[in-house]
């Protein structure tokens, strides 16, 4: 029938609907769409707005300034989980008070070494020829600190007398290197690279010797 849209909303009613009426609707449709992304601005009623009796969607403001999102499990609000921390933060955070240890165990360590060095340096070694001749005394370094001549030293021929003395010396020095090897281990350890070294170069004395 003419007037009537088969299939339309006044189909079966009696009413018609003229093509302005639908093409009104659809423009305040669009305006409501419109209004309502421009600035979150409510559109008025029949121009697209909320349906009556629903919440209102949140404005941009309101979601930028809304705390972080909780998922509820069971009842029960779970908070969100801790941004993830960067690799090594950890080793960052203590660096400074590391190194501030480490320092301070570097200048311990050289104080140690200070007061190692004074003892040996005070040590002596002393020897005597078989038949008391000749008696030496010895500083850590071999230095001669002392040379005693009893006075049947003085019945011996000149090369038998330096030969005498020459072995009493190395004697009293063999002496004074046991002594600091001895210091040395008591006080680092048998097993210390600064032990190592004090035996090594006993070695090697002993060798040119």
């Amino acid at each position: 029938m003419p007037g009537r849209l088969p299939g339309g909303p006044g189909a079966g009613t009696g009413s018609s609907r003229s093509p302005q009426d639908g093409s009104a609707a659809h423009a305040r449709a669009g305006a409501g769409a419109l209004l309502s992304t421009a600035g979150g601005a409510t559109p008025p009623a029949g121009l697209g707005g909320p349906a009556r009796g629903s919440a209102p969607a949140p404005s941009p403001a309101s979601a930028a300034t809304a705390g972080p999102a909780t998922t509820r499990v069971g009842g029960g609000a779970v908070p969100p989980s801790a941004p993830p921390v960067a690799p090594g933060a950890d080793w960052v955070d203590g660096a400074e008070e590391r190194f501030a240890a480490q320092v301070a165990r570097a200048h311990q360590h050289a104080r140690d070494l200070e007061s190692l060095r004074d003892e040996v340096d005070a040590l002596r070694g002393a020897a005597t020829s078989p038949r008391g001749e000749v008696d030496v005394l010895v500083d850590a370094r071999g230095r001669l600190v002392r040379l005693r001549l009893a006075e049947r030293a003085y019945a011996l021929r000149p090369a038998s007398l330096a030969r005498l003395v020459e072995d009493t010396v190395r004697a009293a020095v063999a002496s004074a290197e046991r002594a600091a090897l001895a210091l040395v281990e008591a006080r680092c350890g048998a097993d210390a690279s600064i032990t190592a070294a004090v035996r090594a170069d006993l070695s090697a004395a002993t060798t040119l010797a």
